[in-house]
């Protein structure tokens, strides 16, 4: 499907009705989003946002190959509690491993909705946050822990920095997994 955010020849009609899609996007997603920058700047310094397509496409191609039916390992799966205090701390727990501070990505597989067909999908995206495990985990508490949370019927991935390993969230289960061993 072509951009269309490069559209050519697009008309002063179509150009004002997709300025005034984008203005809603961007409106849904900084509303959706607003919870959980409040529960990182709560806690943290030291994070990350970003709505950069490249980004999220490199995060969401680390993701593949460490999806259990894609090939990937799984290292174990745990049922999440319904507190999100409990839920940050599972998550944490379950990733002992590679400590609490490291530095991990949080990638959401949902994207927004637009009322028009002009608006391109990259234009939908939730975008990325990047910072500490222990952060992180603490938003994904929030998002899957508070009732009525816009992105927690979405599946969302912890990914280390360096793509070496990941915890999968979708509905109430979390599975930390790494890419297939090389043969």
């Amino acid at each position: 499907m072509p951009d269309r955010r490069h559209m050519p020849q697009r008309t002063p009609l179509q150009q004002k009705l997709l300025d005034r899609a984008l203005a809603a996007v961007e409106t849904e997603r900084a509303k959706m989003l607003e919870p959980l920058h409040g529960v990182l700047r709560e806690r943290a310094s030291g994070y990350a946002y970003t709505c950069d397509a490249a980004t999220e496409d490199a995060v969401g191609r680390a993701i593949e190959p460490m999806l259990p039916n894609w090939g990937g390992t799984v290292v174990g799966t745990i049922a999440l509690p319904d507190d999100p205090a409990a839920i940050a701390d599972a998550l944490i727990r379950l990733a002992h491993p590679h400590g609490a501070d490291g530095n991990v990505v949080l990638w959401f597989e949902a994207t927004l909705h637009s009322q028009s067909a002009l608006v391109a999908f990259e234009d939908c995206r939730y975008g990325v946050f990047t910072g500490t495990l222990a952060d992180l985990a603490h938003v994904v508490g929030h998002i899957k822990g508070i009732p009525g949370s816009p992105v927690g019927w979405s599946r969302l991935a912890l990914v280390a920095d360096d793509h070496r390993w990941m915890i999968w969230i979708e509905a109430n289960l979390a599975t930390h997994c790494t890419p297939a061993a090389k043969k």
